[in-house]
């Protein structure tokens, strides 16, 4: 029953600040970075961060990152062995890891920008989206 109590905190914890704009932005990030012990979870409506307990350590050194459980005090481990973190905590661990390893995020958007502009030019097929606005969806 613990790991319930601690999620439903999390979950407090995070709707007091949660982005939805944000919230896309972490997951582009953490997505770049090929990092796949690393994802965003909205399960039962709780936008956290999860990262296998097994990589913290090489996550942390990649990034040049604090202990993790450090970015807030909801953090916590589950019985299943891994990291939970609130969404203030995944956005400032996104933000670093776009500041230390800019390029993969660059080149991450530049690909959808990419198949944006295909998809805007292609015969028959309808406007999806200027791609001048994910520059805009990311900007602070």
């Amino acid at each position: 029953m613990r790991d319930e109590e601690r999620l439903e905190r999390v979950k407090s914890v995070s709707n007091e600040a949660f982005d939805a704009v944000a919230w896309e932005a972490i997951g582009l990030v953490i997505d770049a970075m090929g990092e796949d012990s690393m994802s965003t979870w909205d399960s039962n409506a709780t936008p956290r961060l999860r990262v296998g307990t097994s990589v913290k350590g090489r996550i942390e050194e990649r990034f040049g990152l604090e202990p993790l459980e450090s970015f807030h005090p909801a953090s916590f481990e589950d019985r299943d062995g891994s990291l939970n973190l609130p969404f203030q905590a995944a956005e400032c661990i996104a933000m670093h890891m776009a500041e230390k390893e800019p390029q993969p995020v660059l080149l991450f958007i530049q690909q959808d920008e990419e198949e944006w502009l295909v998809a805007d030019t292609s015969p028959g097929c309808a406007t999806v989206t200027k791609s001048s606005d994910v520059g805009n969806r990311l900007s602070p």
